[in-house]
């Protein structure tokens, strides 16, 4: 390539207004077809590469979206089990009434060192559901399981 070539390509990629259209379209009258030409295919080639970059980045990025989607649709369903076993190992096998079991799932947590204070105390089963859900995204499931085994009333 001439000089002037790769001064036209420099100049096209530094084109951010009016003016520096109007400058360039100036400086292109003076080049050959054949320089255009050039230019022009090698602009091509450029856009090519960027378009084939950015496709790239955003196929990554969809990919590490979808990735974190499924894990946490995954932290969900297994939290929505864990929260079915404790109100059902709770409330029904152990027939606690959901403030007593709140309250004494909560010390029981607070005992193995996590904080699980019982804010409004949970008087349905839908609100005691609610409030083990919340329990959920703060401690791990075994924890919670092994709080609400404990929890087993004298025989």
């Amino acid at each position: 390539m001439r000089k002037a070539s790769i001064n036209m390509l420099l100049l096209l990629s530094n084109v951010y207004d009016k003016r520096d259209l109007t400058n360039l379209h100036k400086d292109l009258k003076g080049v050959s077809d054949v320089a255009l030409e050039a230019i022009l295919k090698r602009l091509e080639a450029q856009k090519v590469v960027a378009v084939s970059a950015i496709s790239d980045e955003i196929e990554r990025e969809a990919k590490r979206i979808a990735e974190e989607i499924e894990q946490a649709r995954q932290r969900r369903e297994a939290a929505a089990g864990t929260v079915t076993e404790i109100t059902h190992l709770l409330l029904t096998r152990y027939k606690l009434k959901p403030p007593v079991a709140a309250q004494r799932l909560s010390d029981q947590l607070a005992r193995s060192g996590y904080r699980a204070s019982v804010g409004e105390v949970p008087t349905t089963k839908a609100s005691f559901s609610k409030w083990v859900a919340e329990l959920c995204e703060k401690a791990p499931r075994e924890q919670l399981m092994d709080s609400a085994l404990s929890l087993r009333p004298p025989s």
